[in-house]
């Protein structure tokens, strides 16, 4: 979405490239679902503001400038392959983009400070995990160590499996760097994957100690701390959807 600025409106920037990823029906879903949220909003406004939706679609070059030319205060969930010229204007402007929606290698590097990325959390990432293997896998493990992130990858991976009414992962806890590989791994026997979340040396001690038919899923932050790593699926918070990197 995006300010207007000088009408204090607001419009939705589906900085798109339709024709860029080659998938112009989803996208056009995407632009008529944000105009159903929009339309809920524009009758009340924000704050009495009147809100406006104006989609413009980055296969066309200038996408950017021509809003930031329109007098826009923020735009909203805009499709990019990576850091943009017209990022300069968005720092020097005070113009904020938030939630941007990555489609290439490089579209969370760099960029103006007004970019605002939105990842989710590990408990979110847990979910999206379990939500992901439910498809296939009956028997989950968890491994994480005892802090807030650890606390709300475990507690993501219980509720999700709850949900899908899938048998109630085994949880194994550990105080940071103090993980004991061996117990650990002998409490989680039946499992088919199991979801961790803590050190690269934990992850390592881990891995030798689970069957070699057991799968690992991690955070994206663990990727490259194991070798070799063809037992770990990692997950990457840069898009939100179902599917694990």
């Amino acid at each position: 979405h995006v300010v207007a600025r000088n009408q204090r409106q607001n419009a939705a920037h589906e900085d798109g490239c339709l024709d860029w990823i080659g998938r112009r029906q989803p996208v056009q879903r995407f632009l008529l679902c944000a105009r159903g949220e929009h339309d809920e909003y524009a009758a009340g406004g924000i704050h009495r503001r009147r809100l406006t939706l104006v989609p413009e679609d980055s296969a066309r070059p200038g996408a950017t400038a021509r809003l930031l030319d329109s007098g826009v205060l923020a735009l909203v969930a805009s499709f990019r392959p990576g850091p943009e010229v017209a990022d300069a204007r968005l720092d020097a402007e005070g113009v904020a983009l938030v939630g941007p929606l990555a489609v290439g290698e490089d579209a969370s590097e760099g960029g103006a400070r007004t970019i605002f990325h939105l990842y989710p959390g590990p408990e979110q990432q847990s979910r999206l995990a379990v939500q992901h293997l439910s498809r296939s896998v009956r028997s989950l493990g968890v491994v994480a160590a005892r802090s807030r992130a650890g606390d709300a990858w475990a507690a993501g991976a219980s509720a999700e499996a709850a949900r899908r009414a899938l048998a109630a992962p085994q949880i194994v806890r550990y105080l940071p760097d103090a993980l004991e590989a061996e117990p650990a791994a002998k409490a989680l026997a039946g499992a088919q994957v199991v979801l961790f979340w803590g050190g690269p040396g934990e992850l390592g001690g881990l891995l030798r100690a689970l069957p070699r038919e057991v799968q690992v899923v991690a955070p994206s932050m663990l990727l490259g701390a194991v070798e070799p790593a063809e037992r770990v699926a990692f997950i990457h918070p840069g898009l939100l959807g179902e599917e694990m990197s």
